[in-house]
């Protein structure tokens, strides 16, 4: 019999033994989370009840699938199909892979078992290769559809939010990127106004809306009024909930809303209790009603006299208020998941509208927006005319757009809707397109001012449309980018690009040449363009800007008009925030304006710390030289004459 000094050393020895097996198994659990999720098994299939092609249980599939934590790999190719080809007439979860392997949309070498959960990687691979994306990208051209450059080319697209190849989806998640990869290859209604259905949109990439099955649309387009001044809307303090917001009104009548447009999959039902019918042109709702939509689902509706709601695809809204009583009149849209656009014309009532979801609230008076709260993506909200306030959940409301001021965007992870678009623009610091601090007020005031900035990311350049430009000197100096700057501004709605050709030096034989386009945008003395601003019905404005390495000389500059109509054209220079002279050929002037025809350039010539070589025309004296306080140089090169040359009864110096 053992002694008890042995019994306890063994007890000791087996807790010790247990624990260090804990540890080792926790620690193996977490190993595997990071190396992948690929064997992570889905305890139950929603396909042995929803793998039917009509319409009703392809709805009940998709919004099924929306509230699973997990999504099988069987599910999201049953899913892929459905989007696809509108159907899946595959059996079993073999055929489907054979479908897709045949289809070249699955690798030859899939091999991923049928009930473990799909990770963002492996439905990378089959989406770049539904959407024909590896074209667009060298690495999937010289690698082929590897789940991580797949994924890669996904986050470009805003197919897919920052993520890694080895992520596992939810139900949420996989609805989401669907929806997204609809929006890429059918147009994003976000865009529009709710008086615009998704099928009346022009496809951005139309080989893929081309391929993809067509949808059936009777389509009411009501007429579009013109817009109203809108006024600063005020938030709802209700809690964030799909609930009913509650009113101690009782005796005023609900409005109904009346469905004037349906494409596509889409259901409604008169409350949660209440069975899903197929959604048609004419029926009426009241508050309570909800309404659904599939991958290629869009319903419109109307609430007279002045409202027009969309609600695009896979989407899920609740109407939990429509109340009208004499000239006021209150709207309270619940979001479950997805988009949803209003048009506010302002039909002579006072209205309250919100649109709400579970991570966000849109108030609106007198416009046109959109809200969009779907995972995996952050909520989104969208002005295209018009103010609103805008509300992250539990964060304070920001208010957001202008009359007249276009498109404008804010999330909840930004502040304002110039802060996202800065964030936006940020790319690769060792791309020369790359920002600079400088930079950062100019693009802020644009933005402000209603333009539209993208970036390509193939040049590294930021691309702006639209919106206005600042005009007055007051309004211009506090922005200007550079300690020399130079300024093309021109009216018109077309497009001129700005051109500066820099003095001769030793080191740079014949200058340096800066121009809005991949390989020019920066030289190598630090002159760079900010953005190339492609114009809108007010003109635009382009900057060429210099903060060292300033080499003193003739500066020739160029606004070619590569647009199709004419413009007036301004081009002004800035030395520390003053005036440069500019010469046009025949006379001297601290501004040169000009019309330009299309294919003809805006031309002029600045000295910066020298004299021009020659006395202008018209000129009472001398061209007096910038200040030496203003450039200290140690052997200035000879200036040498660029551009446009003067005319024939130009002077030279005695």
């Amino acid at each position: 019999m053992p002694s008890k000094k042995t019994t306890s050393q063994h007890s000791v020895g087996q807790t010790f033994l247990s624990a260090m097996r804990a540890q080792h198994a926790y620690l193996l659990f977490t190993l595997l989370f990071f190396i992948g999720c690929q064997s992570t098994p889905v305890p139950t299939s929603i396909l042995p009840q929803l793998a039917a092609n009509d319409d009703q249980t392809q709805l009940d599939f998709w919004h099924t699938l929306a509230t699973k934590n997990l999504v099988s790999n069987d599910e999201a190719l049953h899913g892929l199909l459905l989007f696809l080809h509108n159907q899946d007439n595959a059996t079993n979860y073999s055929d489907r892979v054979a479908t897709l392997k045949r289809a070249n949309i699955l690798p030859s070498n899939f091999n991923q078992p049928e009930n473990t959960v799909i990770t963002r990687g492996t439905l990378a691979t089959a989406l770049v290769n539904a959407l024909n994306l590896k074209s667009s990208s060298v690495n999937l051209l010289l690698l082929g559809s590897n789940p991580h450059h797949a994924t890669r080319q996904l986050e470009y697209e805003n197919i897919y939010p920052p993520s890694s190849p080895n992520q596992i989806l939810t139900g949420s998640d996989y609805v989401g990127i669907i929806g997204a990869c609809r929006d890429y290859s059918h147009g994003n209604p976000a865009d529009y106004p709710a008086s615009v259905m998704p099928s009346q949109i022009s496809s951005p990439h139309p080989q893929l809306a081309a391929v993809f099955p067509p949808v059936g649309a009777t389509l009411v387009s009501p007429s579009s009024p013109d817009p109203v001044a809108p006024i600063f809307a005020n938030m709802l303090v209700d809690q964030l909930t799909l609930q009913p917001t509650t009113t101690t009104t009782t005796t005023s009548p609900s409005t109904r809303a009346t469905i004037t447009s349906v494409e596509g999959l889409a259901n409604y039902r008169e409350n949660e209790t209440s069975p899903w019918k197929k959604a048609a042109t004419g029926i009426e709702l009241s508050e309570s009603a909800e309404l659904r939509t599939g991958p290629n689902g869009a319903i419109q509706l109307r609430i007279e006299p002045d409202q027009t709601i969309a609600i695009d695809r896979l989407t899920t809204v609740k109407l939990l208020k429509i109340f009208q009583q004499g000239n006021k009149a209150a709207t309270d849209i619940g979001i479950k998941y997805g988009r949803t656009r209003y048009d506010l014309e302002g039909g002579g009532l006072e209205h309250q509208s919100t649109l709400r979801s579970p991570n966000a609230t849109l108030a609106v008076r007198g416009t046109r927006v959109s809200l969009f709260d779907q995972p995996p993506f952050t909520p989104q909200a969208v002005s295209l005319t018009g103010r609103a306030q805008f509300a992250g959940y539990r964060k304070q409301p920001t208010a957001f757009g202008a009359a007249g001021q276009g498109k404008t965007v804010i999330t909840t992870e930004n502040n304002n809707p110039a802060e996202l678009a800065l964030r936006a623009s940020t790319i690769d610091p060792v791309l020369q397109g790359a920002r600079t601090q400088s930079e950062v007020p100019l693009v802020e005031n644009l933005i402000s001012r209603g333009a539209t900035i993208l970036l390509d990311r193939t040049s590294g350049l930021r691309i702006v449309r639209g919106g206005t430009v600042p005009r007055t000197d007051a309004e211009l100096r506090p922005l200007l980018p550079g300690q020399l700057s130079f300024v093309l501004r021109w009216t018109g709605n077309t497009n001129l690009d700005f051109a500066v050709s820099t003095p001769n030096t030793t080191a740079t034989r014949g200058g340096e040449f800066v121009y809005p386009v991949a390989g020019l945008a920066v030289a190598s003395s630090g002159g760079r363009t900010a953005f190339d601003h492609q114009g809108g019905k007010n003109g635009g404005i382009e900057v060429v800007f210099f903060n060292k390495n300033i080499t003193p000389g003739i500066y020739s500059l160029a606004g070619p008009n590569v647009g199709t109509q004419p413009a007036v054209a301004t081009i002004d220079a800035f030395y520390n925030g003053q005036r440069i002279n500019l010469f046009d050929g025949l006379t001297l002037s601290p501004t040169i304006t000009q019309t330009v025809a299309p294919g003809q350039p805006a031309l002029a010539l600045a000295s910066v710390g020298s004299d021009f070589p020659f006395t202008p025309p018209r000129a009472p004296q001398r061209v007096r030289p910038l200040a030496k306080t203003f450039i200290s140089f140690e052997n200035p090169p000879k200036a040498v004459m660029v551009g446009p040359k003067p005319t024939a009864v130009a002077k030279p110096h005695r």
